[in-house]
């Protein structure tokens, strides 16, 4: 039988805040030490078939992080899931406008971040590494240097977008800049500053979106250059 002690319980929610109840996972055994630790951090501990959870334990502005640890919806890493939420959103609503204006390797290529964004999540989620991804056809590596010199694969140097350049580059433009937002949100979630020095808990994640904000701008540069996205 597996046995829940007090370093699993540091490992799992030590600087967390407001962590108010913590559900022993069925088919295990808590230390006693693990206890004093929950006590002194007034957590509820909850043990399913002994302890049933108070009516309203989860209160309305609170969720489940996990499957044992309930946390408020504003924890970095619930913040950090509403953010690829909101991305997959954005994607999805620019792949329904780019459909109508004919663009089908605009959306085939999106289709490709969709799938990334959801494999983040996935990975977040169950706390499992992110295997290696490629997109358009590249690695991960390929991208970031493509997207810092994009005059070598598409003849475009580096530019600002404008309303002139049409609905297609707002879009994918829009898409970049969600992206950036959601890196800020993961860097919230599990970056800190340890004594000036900066510790990265998912580094994994933080690198995979920020070869997604590289992969749009990319998009943006062979969309300007005219020889990617052909028809209407």
């Amino acid at each position: 039988m597996k046995l829940v002690t007090e370093k699993d319980l540091r490992r799992e929610i030590e600087g967390k805040d407001e962590v108010r109840s913590y559900v022993l996972p069925p088919g295990t055994l808590i230390t006693p030490a693990a206890r004093t630790y929950l006590a002194d951090r007034k957590v509820h501990l909850v043990e399913p078939g002994r302890d049933k959870p108070r009516r309203g334990e989860k209160r309305e502005h609170e969720t489940h992080l996990n499957g044992s640890t309930i946390v408020p919806k504003t924890d970095p890493r619930i913040a950090f899931r509403g953010r690829l939420d909101s991305l997959q959103a954005q994607i999805i609503l620019a792949q329904a406008q780019l459909v109508q204006l004919g663009r089908r390797q605009l959306v085939e290529d999106l289709e490709e971040m969709l799938g990334l964004v959801r494999r983040i999540l996935r990975s977040e989620v169950l706390a499992l590494p992110l295997e290696p991804f490629s997109l358009m056809g590249m690695s991960a590596e390929e991208i970031r240097e493509a997207s810092h010199h994009p005059e070598k694969g598409t003849g475009v140097s580096h530019f600002m977008p404008e309303h002139g350049m049409g609905i297609e580059m707002a879009l994918l433009n829009g898409l970049r800049v969600e992206v950036r937002e959601t890196e800020l949100a993961a860097c919230r979630a599990f970056c800190r500053d340890e004594n000036g020095d900066c510790c990265c808990t998912r580094e994994d994640l933080v690198r995979a979106i920020n070869r997604l904000s590289s992969a749009a701008y990319l998009m943006m540069c062979r969309l300007k250059s005219g020889r990617f996205y052909q028809g209407r």
